[in-house]
C-alpha cells in the first residue's frame, strides 16, 4: 500500500533514506570516512523531512507491508514560486552546527548544480527515492514512482525528472520509461539528470 506520510513515520523515512544513501557515490565523496558518512547522511535526512517537506511543500510517500515502512519516494511538485524560507535557513544553520564538518555542504551544492539545468518544460521533480536493502528488487521502487507519475499527472504536469549519480540506477530508470537528458560531472562524480514524457506514455 501507499499512502501520504506524516510525521509519525518520519523518523522510519529518515533511517530508510539515510541507509540508503549511505552507498551513494555523492555521499561516499563527500565523506569518505564511514562513521562520519553514516553519522551527516543522517542529518541531512532529518534536514530534508523534517524541515524541506513543509517549508517547501514538498510531497513524502511510503510503501507500506502492514504497518511496516519499506520504501519512501519524496517529490516536488511543479511550483515556480517555491521559495526559501528563514526557517529553513535557521535549520539549515543548526544542521551546519550539529555536523561541524564542512564537507555536508557539498550536499547542497549538489542540489543546487542540479537545479541549475536548464530543462524546457514543466516538471515535477523526484528529490530522493530510497527502498529498505532487503526489500529490493520486488518492484517498490517502481510502484512508488508510478504513484509519484500518477500525482504529476493529476496536477497537470507531464513530465517526471530525477538526478542518479548511479550506472545501474541510470540503467534501471530506463528500464522504467526514463530518458537521460544531460550527463554531467559534480566534482569527480559522473551525474545524469534523467526525464519521462507521461503524455507519450500515456498514449
Amino acid at each position: 500500500m501507499i499512502k501520504e506520510l506524516n510525521k509519525n513515520d518520519f523518523p522510519s523515512a529518515v533511517k530508510i533514506l539515510a541507509n540508503c544513501f549511505t552507498e551513494d557515490s555523492l555521499h561516499i565523496f563527500a565523506f569518505p570516512d564511514i562513521t562520519e558518512r553514516i553519522r551527516l547522511t543522517k542529518l541531512v535526512y532529518e534536514f530534508i523531512i523534517y524541515h524541506m517537506v513543509p517549508e517547501m511543500f514538498l510531497k513524502i510517500f511510503g510503501y507500506f507491508e502492514n504497518t511496516e515502512l519499506l520504501g519512501v519516494i519524496i517529490f516536488s511538485p511543479f511550483n515556480p514560486g517555491r521559495k526559501w524560507t528563514d526557517n529553513l535557513q535557521d535549520a539549515l544553520e543548526d544542521m551546519r552546527a550539529k555536523a561541524k564538518n564542512e564537507r555536508i555542504n557539498l550536499i547542497g551544492e549538489f542540489a543546487r548544480e542540479s537545479a541549475s539545468i536548464n530543462i524546457p518544460f514543466d516538471y515535477l521533480y523526484v528529490n530522493e527515492l530510497g527502498v529498505l536493502k532487503k526489500y529490493r528488487g520486488k518492484g517498490i521502487g517502481e510502484k512508488l514512482l508510478k504513484n509519484t507519475e500518477f500525482e504529476a499527472l493529476k496536477s497537470g504536469t507531464n513530465f517526471v525528472t530525477l538526478d542518479t549519480t548511479s550506472i545501474t540506477n541510470l540503467e534501471l530508470y530506463k528500464s522504467w520509461g526514463y530518458e537521460l537528458f544531460k550527463e554531467y560531472i559534480f566534482h569527480e562524480i559522473k551525474c545524469f539528470k534523467m526525464f519521462k514524457n507521461l503524455k507519450i506514455t500515456k498514449e
